[in-house]
């Protein structure tokens, strides 16, 4: 059975970033890892990182198309989000 330590680092902006950070640590602790659960926006002071959490938040709410925007290019780009 593998054995070690990783780390995944995610940041707390929304309920989908925190589901895709939880799938793989379980999947690795049940493989013997130890895994640290790491929150970007912990990592940053306090006033920086809530900013961000609101933005993101007020992004969502006030102009979801923006996000939708934002969302396809970073597909396009191959930077990662959702494949459907």
């Amino acid at each position: 059975m593998p054995s070690g330590r990783i780390a995944i680092i995610s940041a707390s902006v929304g309920a989908g970033h925190d589901d895709a950070a939880a799938e793989p640590d379980r999947r690795l602790t049940a493989e013997g890892f130890t895994v640290d659960r790491l929150d970007l926006l912990d990592l940053l002071p306090a006033r920086p990182g809530r900013a961000v959490q609101e933005g993101y938040h007020r992004l969502l709410v006030r102009a979801p198309w923006a996000y939708q925007r934002i969302h396809s290019g970073t597909d396009r780009a191959g930077g990662g989000g959702h494949h459907s």
